[in-house]
């Protein structure tokens, strides 16, 4: 058992197994971008649902029925095709019964420009 108010450095996939059911009420979680960052590699991007689903199984397993669950997540585009693993990511938890209620999108003012004007 994992005791309340203290910080763990674990692996989540391991840990959140140690949670009672209903015992959570917010999860934050910001997993490896699908292989988009080299400093942390993650999973590649057709793969992500079904790395991530036994995870999300488990929050949504330990979430108290008022509980959260914050996501946050990027797609990645590749030879210029974009990659819609978050999209896939999302409608799969649906299937597992969360609900969507919000998506938030933050602009980073010094983030890689796309195109030339």
């Amino acid at each position: 058992m994992l005791e309340p108010n203290q910080i763990y450095c674990v692996d989540t996939f391991t840990a959140i197994k140690k949670l009672d059911s209903d015992s959570v009420r917010l999860v934050v979680t910001s997993p490896p971008y699908a292989n988009i960052r080299k400093s942390y590699p993650g999973p590649f991007p057709m793969d992500f649902v079904d790395w991530f689903s036994p995870l999300c199984k488990e929050i949504l397993r330990t979430l108290t029925d008022d509980g959260s669950f914050i996501l946050n997540t990027n797609d990645k585009c590749v030879k210029g095709e974009r990659i819609p693993y978050p999209f896939e990511t999302v409608i799969h938890l649906r299937e597992l019964g969360f609900k969507l209620i919000d998506t938030v999108i933050w602009v980073k003012k010094n983030g890689a420009v796309a195109w030339k004007t």
